[in-house]
């Protein structure tokens, strides 16, 4: 199969290309090119998608894709560039979006009013209408973009379009430090910190890059005859809790969490778990390769390598304290939850 990648930073679409390029034709569309690559059977085109660039989609047209993988298309102006471009040579387009499009994220963000939706969380539930922005890479997007992007996909019929929902995306190169950093105070000394009751509780899932990957790769290789839109994250959602607490166990870490019923959300309403159901895709025959808990294990051995500089100057996070000041703190042993 010739499978074109319209490119993202790298996180997802080395891991993706890298397998992908082991058995198909790959062209990988981003705008630095690396000459010097390992990868077998792959030709790099320099572009970018929502520049109008005519001389990319030509030289996808050349290259004779048959389906286009599209991790970039991240609002309407993007997705029908590539709609408008690809729809005389390609049929099929598999697209990356994110669970975020969901109310319950404006529930979580307190952005919008209205009760907690109810989780899991299906393809069929609510999607949010306020624009609740994020930042990644020094890019801004929102959550509504991507609904738009997915909209102008699967509003026309001559693309057939796989969308896959992911949840936070959980891998070495790109997870948010804060929790690594949380446990590098811990083990610099400290014996216990404290966790608000409601955030120890509050359940927020994540998708695995492996699993991510596959997940592409699976929906790459099927025939649908109509557009498709699949959540995809783990099967195992852990609370905040239960994750520090693999995380000790990896770290060895000794020492004590305290539950605390006072606040510091900034705004969050940690009563809105975030919880995908990922029924649907399991059914269709996509298979989790790396369980919530081995991935944690993963990431946590891989941090341990990394290069001290990178964690030098950050700040501690708030929740990482030796501060004994806090009100009605009951101690628990971390790895075994015992109160003390």
């Amino acid at each position: 199969m010739r499978i074109a990648v319209l490119a993202d930073f790298g996180e997802i679409s080395n891991p993706l290309v890298k397998i992908l390029s082991e058995s198909h034709q790959v062209a990988v569309v981003r705008e630095n090119v690396c000459e010097d690559t390992p990868f077998k059977n792959v030709t790099f085109i320099k572009g970018s998608v929502g520049l109008k660039d005519n001389q990319l989609w030509q030289n996808l047209k050349d290259f004779r894709a048959e389906i286009i993988v599209d991790l970039v298309a991240k609002n309407q102006l993007k997705a029908n560039e590539v709609i408008d471009n690809c729809r005389s040579f390609c049929k099929r387009a598999v697209v990356l979006s994110t669970s975020s499009v969901y109310a319950a994220y404006e529930r979580f963000f307190s952005s919008a009013n209205g009760p907690i939706e109810p989780t899991p969380i299906k393809e069929t539930g609510r999607t949010r209408t306020s624009f609740e922005s994020f930042k990644r890479q020094n890019k801004e997007s929102t959550a509504l973009d991507y609904l738009h992007a997915e909209t102008a996909f699967c509003a026309q019929n001559e693309v057939i379009c796989t969308v896959l929902r992911s949840s936070y995306i959980f891998s070495p190169d790109i997870v948010q430090r804060t929790t690594f950093e949380n446990f590098n105070n811990l083990t610099n000394g400290l014996s216990y910190f404290c966790m608000n009751k409601e955030f120890a509780n509050w359940t927020f899932d994540f998708t695995y890059i492996d699993n991510l990957v596959e997940g592409i790769r699976w929906a790459i290789m099927q025939t649908p005859t109509s557009h498709t839109i699949y959540n995809i994250s783990s099967k195992q959602c852990l609370s905040q809790l239960e994750y520090y607490q693999i995380m000790a166990q990896e770290l060895d870490w000794q020492g004590f969490v305290g539950l605390t019923n006072e606040r510091d959300s900034n705004g969050l309403n940690f009563n809105q778990s975030i919880r995908l159901d990922i029924t649907k895709i399991v059914e269709a025959g996509y298979k989790e390769l790396v369980s919530a808990e081995d991935a944690v294990k993963k990431v946590i051995n891989l941090e341990k390598y990394i290069d001290e500089t990178v964690k030098s100057g950050k700040a501690a996070n708030d929740n990482a304290s030796d501060d004994q000041s806090h009100k009605d703190v009951v101690l628990y042993h971390l790895q075994t939850l015992t109160e003390i």
